[in-house]
């Protein structure tokens, strides 16, 4: 995560400071700057701003009327061949992926994939056709990554994902090959989206670099990356018919001067039809409020335009990186480390980046001056957006509990990074339930949770190694089905970070060392303890024999060669392969 921070940093700053030069590969023009906001005229009798106790969007009730058609027959269908009477009215499903990088990506649309009928494994267990039955679909970092990816690709079998488009063995930011026009493309979108006024940062970067092993190719950097959020329900099929659940991304915010987020934060929700939040405030809760998230960018004062309007910044890729910023955590992780001279370093460098406000998400506020006696961004030009998991809400299923949405029970996948060897623990739900009671003081801002057990509960209960149900006998609350990331075929807890692995663990004086000689044409015994030689000369398996044209000195340069690029390598490989 550190050298994906600093590298980021560093290309950030070439995006910003370095004009944007269409550049030439192969004859290749490299100009494209469609993920650029574009202006556009402010449409007339629009409402701008949307008061949070006014319910649901338009949009949302229109989409929740058709996606009932589809679900009904699909539950009465279910419940039938499980020898159960159909309900009295069609419930409200919602499904919820936890944040955790590609290791939640993939556990969590493991979990989607059970529920679909393709799946010749989730039919025959039963499960197999449930996924039509769900109406809601929140997801978070990682899991926001598996939302943005499947909707946008129209719903597929995540295995196809695997074999057809993901390409997760190639770096999210240092790629085997294109190098040089991925980082010119990189920059050239980046830079675009300046130049319109509008900040950049980290994120933009990111995003777009995520979009393109996820978002189907002709979105992807290479080509135009300018899917949006709202264009969402039009461009694919399966979601403007309501085929698939309404997608919900969640982001947290970072309130001015803040390093360390709370966990009563301020969450925001994108949707293909608005941006806001349901409560506004980390310390006093207020009423949120909504705006359309086509125009999410525009001018707004009071809930009126400035007469500058804008589409195109909610670019699906931007969206799914600002559930991801967790390049503000490395800060974090590092002041909690032990002291040193590196680490005295990298956090001035991270600290000054924080200031810069270049390891977040900043979106234009549209509910500037809106609501100013009660709504605490009135005063701020951005809403600053963090990872939110970073709230420790790893689960994004507050959405799923406002009582507006009456969802009646929510299958909350659970991938988060708790223990020691990253394994959950509950504290996720936990933390909500702790949330919702601050949020029940006020009966306009409330959320529906039903009680779950504390951190040692779950623990000494074992319902973090196995699904559990919770409010099975509270009808005022939704079912939450929580099934949480376990061993049962596959080690799926691989680290977000790299921190364990590659900083200084302290200072072992205990014992005398043996004399230092290293062997010619070796590999560090310490990084074949950990598995990191993929490529390395006298790795397992690798001939290591030299090609006996090669002088002594090309062999000493092709070997520093090796080495260093198979440390790098693992670096990355452990920082980006999430």
């Amino acid at each position: 995560m550190l050298t994906l921070a600093l590298s980021m940093a560093l290309a950030t700053a070439s995006a910003l400071a370095a004009p944007a030069q269409p550049a030439q590969l192969d004859g290749r023009a490299l100009g494209d700057t469609s993920y650029r906001p574009y202006n556009v005229t402010c449409p007339t009798g629009w409402t701008w701003v949307r008061n949070a106790t006014t319910g649901l969007a338009t949009g949302e009730q229109a989409f929740i009327t058709a996606r009932e058609r589809v679900t009904n027959p699909v539950i009465n269908s279910q419940m039938a061949a499980h020898g159960l009477s159909n309900p009295p009215r069609t419930p409200t499903i919602g499904v919820a992926l936890a944040g955790g990088g590609y290791r939640a990506m993939l556990t969590g649309l493991g979990g989607i994939m059970s529920m679909m009928n393709g799946s010749s494994e989730a039919a025959a267990s039963g499960l197999g056709g449930w996924l039509d039955g769900v109406t809601y679909w929140a997801g978070l970092s990682g899991g926001s990554w598996a939302t943005g990816s499947f909707m946008a690709n129209g719903g597929p079998l995540p295995i196809d994902l695997i074999t057809s488009l993901w390409n997760l063995d190639s770096n999210l930011i240092f790629p085997d090959d294109d190098k040089v026009s991925f980082y010119t493309e990189l920059i050239t979108e980046t830079h675009a989206k300046g130049d319109e006024g509008f900040p950049t940062q980290l994120t933009d970067l990111w995003g777009l670099a995520v979009g393109s092993h996820v978002l189907p190719t002709q979105y992807q950097l290479g080509n135009n990356p300018n899917l949006t959020f709202s264009s969402l329900p039009s461009v694919v099929g399966k979601l403007g018919n309501a085929s698939l659940p309404m997608p919900i991304i969640i982001s947290a915010e970072r309130e001015p001067g803040e390093l360390v987020i709370a966990e009563n934060a301020t969450v925001w929700e994108y949707t293909p039809y608005e941006f806001g939040a349901w409560a506004f405030g980390s310390t006093e809760k207020s009423p949120g409020a909504f705006t359309p998230i086509e125009y999410l960018g525009s001018e707004l004062n009071n809930g009126s335009p400035n007469g500058t309007c804008y589409k195109g910044f909610d670019q699906l890729s931007f969206v799914m990186g600002s559930s991801a910023t967790l390049f503000n955590g490395a800060l974090l992780e590092i002041n909690s480390s032990d002291s040193s001279l590196i680490n005295t370093f990298v956090t001035d460098f991270l600290r000054d980046l924080g200031e810069d406000q270049y390891d977040v998400a900043r979106v234009p506020n549209s509910f500037a001056g809106y609501n100013s006696g009660q709504n605490p961004t009135a005063d701020l030009e951005y809403i600053t957006l963090v990872d939110g998991g970073e709230t420790n809400q790893n689960i994004p299923i507050e959405p799923l509990l406002i009582p507006f949405r009456n969802v009646d029970a929510i299958v909350a996948f659970d991938s988060s990074f708790d223990t020691t060897y990253t394994w959950p623990n509950g504290t996720s739900l936990r933390t909500t339930f702790e949330r919702a009671r601050i949020l029940a003081e006020r009966t306009d801002t409330m959320v529906r949770m039903p009680e779950v057990p504390s951190e040692n509960g779950f623990i000494n209960g074992g319902y973090n190694t196995r699904p559990t149900f919770f409010g099975c006998n509270d009808t005022t609350t939704p079912l939450i089905i929580y099934v949480p990331s376990y061993p049962w075929s596959y080690a799926a807890n691989t680290s977000t970070s790299c921190f364990d692995t590659w900083c200084w663990a302290g200072d072992d004086n205990t014992t005398t060392p043996n004399t230092y000689e290293p062997v010619i044409n070796s590999v560090p015994p310490w990084l074949i303890a950990r598995n990191l030689t993929t490529g390395a000369a006298n790795a397992p398996g690798v001939n290591t024999t030299a090609s006996t044209s090669s002088s002594g000195a090309d062999r000493r340069i092709e070997g520093a060669l090796t080495v260093v690029g198979m440390v790098v390598a693992g670096v990355l490989g452990l920082g980006m392969v999430l």
